[in-house]
């Protein structure tokens, strides 16, 4: 497999459509926050995309470059350990699952925060290894924790088919840890943006799920 700009910029485009189309189909504070996975990926894609034309093309001046892996690693080290908790903690409806998915918010609310302090005081790198991106720095190992806290809420969640998503992301993560370990970081979001666009459908069936209910309670 070949990441380049084009792929990067493809997807970018793909979740931007997605996330647009699933906010459409949104009516309350937490689908939005739902809908936002497509969209929120779609511009941490497009941040990469502007990453590989600098680096392959000499793309942009160094300011543009910098302001993008910036965007690219906020995305991956701070906002999704809160994103993803709280989203589905603020979708759950039962009692028990929705306080563990708070616990778990915690969690992530703590490793971003560590994750940030890292990133005030250490330099990242980023260069082209085998065809993707590796980005190398001194920060917390995120082997464990990290996966945990964000994929924790997909099997966790009661919504109808989050475990799926679920499935999809753990895939996606073994794939990227066993065939690109070294550029691990950038393969593991490329692949866990594409499967986001499963949101969609998530969104579709549940909100299907809900209208049949209030069909049959007419």
């Amino acid at each position: 497999m070949c990441f380049s700009a084009e792929a990067s910029f493809t997807a970018a485009l793909l979740l931007g459509t997605a996330g647009g189309l699933s906010l459409k189909r949104s009516n309350s504070l937490p689908q939005y926050f739902l809908a936002g996975i497509p969209l929120l990926f779609a511009f941490q894609q497009f941040s990469e995309g502007l990453i590989w034309l600098h680096l392959k093309k000499g793309f942009g001046d160094h300011e543009l470059f910098i302001n993008a892996e910036r965007a690219f690693l906020t995305f991956a080290f701070f906002i999704w350990p809160i994103w993803i908790p709280l989203t589905f903690a603020l979708l759950e409806k039962v009692l028990w699952r929705k306080s563990l998915l708070f616990i778990n918010l915690y969690f992530g609310l703590a490793l971003s925060i560590l994750n940030l302090t890292y990133a005030i005081r250490e330099d990242i790198n980023v260069k082209v290894i085998h065809y993707s991106l590796q980005y190398l720095g001194h920060i917390p190992s995120q082997e464990i924790l990290y996966p945990l806290i964000v994929m924790f809420p997909l099997f966790l969640s009661s919504l109808k088919k989050v475990w799926l998503y679920g499935l999809l992301v753990i895939t996606s993560f073994v794939l990227a840890d066993y065939f690109y370990r070294t550029t691990f970081a950038s393969v593991w979001c490329f692949f866990s943006a594409i499967v986001s666009l499963f949101v969609y459908k998530i969104l579709i069936d549940n909100s299907k799920e809900k209208s049949g209910s209030r069909e049959l309670a007419l």
